[in-house]
Formats: C-alpha cells, structure tokens, sequence
C-alpha cells in the first residue's frame, strides 16, 4: 500500500463535522450515509463508523486520530495517512464539512 499522504493535505488541526443534509443509519457495525441533497449512498466499515460517530459534533483530525489509535492496533501514521484520506472521500461526496479555525 502507498504510504504517501493524499496530494491535498489536511492538517491534523483541521475541524471537521459530519453534513447537515446527511443521513447515517447503523448496520451490525458498519454505517450506511444517505446525502438528502445529492442521493449519494456510501457506507463506512466499523473504522469508519467509528469515525462518523466522532465527527457528529466538530473534531479536529488530531482528536480523531488519537481515539483511532487508542482504541485500533494501528501505528499513526498509517491512522493519519487512512484518516486524511477517508475524510477526503467524504468530503468529495458532501458528506462533511469542513470548520473554519
């Protein structure tokens, strides 16, 4: 696996929060996110689920990343590399938002 970061990089001090057009529904434990406005369908394994549920209310990516690696076997850097790059997915798709600072 490519262990550089995405080409456009995020801060670790970047705020991020879930959409307000966004819907998510729990499923054994993955979550299912339905964007009301566009009708995009995107679902988040139990990692991912773990980082929706964080990001209900503004985090910064630092904040995420430290749970993540608290309560995941996983090397930072490979957690921010996974977590960059997760978030930029949904941001893509309108599925966050990101915070001014």
């Amino acid at each position: 696996m490519n262990e550089t970061p995405p080409a456009i990089s995020l801060d670790l001090t970047t705020k991020v929060r879930a959409s307000k057009d966004v819907l998510g529904a729990e499923l054994g434990g993955d979550v299912s996110l339905l964007n009301l406005k566009s009708g995009i369908y995107f679902t988040l394994n139990p990692v991912g689920a773990s980082v929706w549920r964080q990001i209900q209310e503004a985090k910064s990516l630092a904040v995420i990343k430290q749970q993540l690696v608290e309560e995941y076997d996983v090397e930072a850097r490979r957690c921010e590399i996974d977590l960059r790059r997760l978030i930029l997915e949904l941001q893509t798709m309108g599925l966050v938002e990101f915070i001014p600072v």
